[in-house]
């Protein structure tokens, strides 16, 4: 990999709601099996994935996506390679945050209100083993559903002493 060219911008992805900024562009190789594609690509913190294909790189390689089928075909220079889609089962883990700091009463219950680096998705929330013996949580429901990267979650404080959740 070459050093990282420092142009900031923003883009938008195709939901038309959820932007991300840009912190610079380098020279990649995206590899196919041994098909390598060179690419130009732009740095961004706090994705949901690895890596978004943008339609420059699709066009490029004229990419085909055969949902049906399982495979992506890509060519380049009168050669084409056809690839199987994997089914990858790792679990993503996105961190949810306090969007304000709240003061928890002794004995009490709160809604509070956190928010997530995604614009809209419903997930399970499994809290960070450091948070669990300060509160309980109330996850009747068992997924958070976000939307405008937003949405509610109900804590117990079940302890003599109040506690604090720090945005």
């Amino acid at each position: 990999m070459n050093s990282i060219l420092k142009q900031s911008s923003s883009f938008l992805l195709a939901d038309g709601i959820a932007s991300f900024n840009v912190l610079g562009l380098v020279d990649l190789s995206v590899e196919f099996n041994s098909f390598v594609t060179p690419i130009k690509a732009y740095i961004a913190q706090h994705l949901c994935t690895d890596m978004i294909i943008g339609m420059d790189y699709i066009n490029k390689y004229n990419m085909n996506i055969n949902v049906q089928k399982q495979i992506v075909t890509i060519q380049l220079h009168n050669h084409q390679i056809v690839v199987p889609i994997v089914s990858v089962t790792k679990s993503v883990k996105i961190p949810v945050i306090s969007s304000t700091t709240v003061l928890l009463s002794s004995n009490s219950a709160r809604k509070i209100p956190v928010a997530i680096p995604i614009s809209s998705i419903s997930l399970p929330f499994i809290p960070a083993s450091s948070f669990k013996p300060h509160v309980l949580i109330d996850n009747k429901n068992k997924n958070l559903n976000f939307q405008n990267y937003h949405s509610d979650l109900v804590l117990y404080n079940t302890m003599i002493f109040p506690k604090v959740i720090r945005k």
